[in-house]
């Protein structure tokens, strides 16, 4: 591992959040929806646009924990229950507030991860991978799922 990967690292995570070229980063995918675009679900057993983005925030806050040496905050008994629920159509201040959250998440890990020094990526955690491989394998997951919510919104009708 090298400082190298490190920017790298910098570089996937500011293509996931607000750099767009090969991908639409979370920030453009979210730009200027509604609560209740947001709200929205395509079927029963569907994730909302703001169940996507409580999921988004549920692993990227245990992220961030974790690269502070903090504990894991967050108790979702599986990974559905980290979607929360699809959130209140009429919500605009609490889907702005999520957003907001999403925005400092994203700022707070870009720091931590460009704070790194190598050893830090060789260190071993709870699930048995490197940090390095850990991040390698997380930054992979928000390109993911704005990739969904571009698709949601597709199917709304409220995309570009």
């Amino acid at each position: 591992m090298s400082q190298k990967l490190i920017n790298t690292f910098i570089l996937q995570l500011d293509q996931n959040w607000n750099e767009e070229d090969w991908i639409v980063p979370l920030s453009v995918a979210l730009e200027g929806l509604t609560p209740a675009q947001a709200a929205w679900k395509p079927a029963e057993g569907c994730s909302s646009i703001r169940q996507l983005v409580n999921h988004i925030n549920y692993y990227n806050t245990r992220t961030l924990n974790r690269l502070r040496g903090e504990t894991l905050v967050g108790n979702a008994a599986t990974n559905d229950e980290s979607f929360g629920d699809a959130g209140d159509p009429g919500d605009a201040e609490g889907w702005e507030r999520t957003v907001r959250e999403t925005e400092s998440i994203y700022r707070s890990l870009r720091a931590e991860i460009a704070g790194l020094q190598d050893e830090a990526l060789e260190a071993i955690g709870q699930s048995g991978m490197t940090l390095g491989d850990f991040l390698s394998i997380w930054i992979a997951h928000d390109g993911y799922h704005s990739g969904q919510i571009v698709l949601l919104r597709k199917m709304q009708g409220c995309w570009r």
